[in-house]
């Protein structure tokens, strides 16, 4: 055979470069295949291939050999063909400080969500970047806020989170990486907490009213629900939602800078009916229907038109309360919480707060008190913890303290609540202490200063003065740590 030149090589072909690709795809690929055991007994022997011609094989008879015939046939098996398929390798932080994050965000920031939404994010996170990269930036954020006071260690720490964060978002960009509404609903929590975190509590707004949107929109609990339950994620948005409803009122747009007259401005309750269920869940829908019932009547007395979809009446919402009662002596989790807020459900109920006169709230002295009480007992048991401020996610303890310090017209009993809120710095998502502690600060300046009360000289009992009454402060959130309040009288 005459060798090739090295001339007559000429450019690659399409044959050969489809040859070259099909190699490319099957590169990791290993096939197996089982021998065949069928041919003659000589030819077997001799392990050579056998042409299984009958009634002798064609190869013994051209060799001059006595073809020894075959085995008895019995029921053949089948050849085996095999293929080992390897996966790709598992969404894991790849960095030494990634990792310290990822492991931090096991050992404690897990901790603040619900169990299940926890498994729902670190199950994701084993086949999807976007959560390892959402899960490296909350841990390194958390990390920051609860611990960190080192200037160094804090840009460190932060540029490694919003680096994380900006992957995250980039992947949710990608038309090529297609994300369900359960996926994302998901990271809108995640995000949100993320940006409270680190004080850009308008961004978290704007996370929050996203999964809000979301969620209404998800189909409810007939849709397919793999990672984590209808109700779970329904819990979740339903504490959001009380927390932007709570702080922000009919402000809401000055805060995500939109109109108005947005006909999703305000929707709704997060579930129509109240449900029978868990009591931290059901203490949380309770106060969604009640907030949103208030935020109604607030639009309607503002010349605006609410969402049609009305809450329960307070009536229902009292009863409901009250079939609830019985379940906080067998409830054992974070009971000062369950006690302080059935207190404030009740109180919401009675007074209605910004759409009442402000002395409905002076009967209930006896109550802000209690509150107080049980709020300093939860608040000295968790300071045992080493952190210098605490990042939770549960019901929370500030709206109680900065409601008694801005309604309770008792000196003693508010001072006690700006102290408690200022002593124990922490994040409940959208509500900061130390923030909540100015404003209930400013409340009481304008109050007692033109009621004639000096901070020095404290008087035994709720003034006297009508005149002087903070009806409602507003905010505006922005992404710098604060705000704008207007107090008004």
């Amino acid at each position: 055979m005459p060798r090739r030149l090295a001339a007559d090589v000429g450019p690659p072909t399409l044959a050969d470069e489809a040859t070259t690709s099909k190699e490319a795809m099957v590169k990791n690929v290993r096939t197996y295949t089982s021998r065949t055991k069928t041919g003659c007994m000589t030819c077997r022997r001799r392990r050579i291939k056998c042409d299984e011609a009958k009634p002798y094989c064609k190869r013994c008879v051209a060799g001059n050999r006595q073809c020894e015939g075959y085995a008895p046939q019995t029921n053949p098996t089948p050849a085996l063909h095999m293929i080992i398929y390897t996966p790709a390798t598992p969404s894991y932080p790849s960095t030494e400080p990634e990792k310290d994050s990822f492991q931090f965000f096991l050992a404690q920031s897990r901790t603040c969500f619900p169990a299940e939404f926890s498994r729902a994010v670190l199950q994701a996170a084993q086949i999807d970047h976007v959560f390892t990269h959402a899960i490296v930036s909350l841990g390194a954020a958390q990390q920051i806020y609860e611990y960190e006071d080192d200037p160094a260690t804090r840009d460190r720490l932060g540029n490694l989170a919003m680096m994380q964060y900006g992957k995250a978002l980039h992947l949710l960009q990608n038309p090529a990486h297609p994300c369900s509404t359960e996926i994302l609903l998901l990271c809108c929590v995640l995000f949100a907490c993320f940006e409270s975190l680190r004080g850009c509590r308008r961004s978290a707004v704007v996370h929050i009213k996203s999964g809000l949107g979301l969620l209404r929109q998800s189909g409810g609990p007939e849709a397919k629900w793999s990672l984590v339950s209808w109700g779970t994620m329904t819990a979740i948005f339903t504490r959001l939602d009380n927390q932007i409803v709570e702080i922000l009122g009919t402000s809401i747009h000055e805060t995500v800078n939109e109109s108005p007259t947005n006909k999703v401005y305000f929707p709704g309750p997060v579930t129509v009916k109240l449900p029978i269920s868990a009591l931290q869940i059901s203490i949380d829908t309770h106060l969604n229907h009640l907030f949103h019932r208030q935020l109604r009547l607030a639009l309607i007395v503002g010349g605006r038109v609410p969402t049609p979809e009305a809450p329960p009446t307070k009536e229902e919402i009292s009863v409901s309360l009250g079939r609830q009662q019985a379940l906080f002596k067998t409830e054992g989790l974070d009971t000062e919480l369950l006690q302080i807020w059935q207190l404030m459900a009740q109180l919401y109920v009675k007074v209605e707060p910004g759409t009442g006169p402000e002395e409905a709230w002076d009967p209930f002295v006896k109550d802000f008190d209690t509150i107080v009480t049980l709020s300093d007992a939860y608040l000295t048991r968790e300071r045992l913890q080493a952190k210098k401020r605490i990042f939770s996610f549960s019901i929370g303890v500030i709206p109680p303290l900065y409601t008694t310090a801005t309604r309770c017209q008792d000196p003693h009993i508010r001072r006690r609540a700006v102290r408690l809120l200022a002593e124990y710095p922490r994040r409940e998502v959208m509500w900061d202490s130390t923030v909540a502690a100015e404003v209930a600060r400013k409340v009481m300046e304008i109050e007692e200063g033109s009621s004639g009360l000096a901070s020095s000289s404290i008087s035994d009992g709720p003034s006297e003065d009508k005149h002087a009454r903070v009806r409602t402060v507003t905010a505006v959130l922005d992404d710098e740590g604060g705000g704008r309040f207007k107090f008004m009288q």
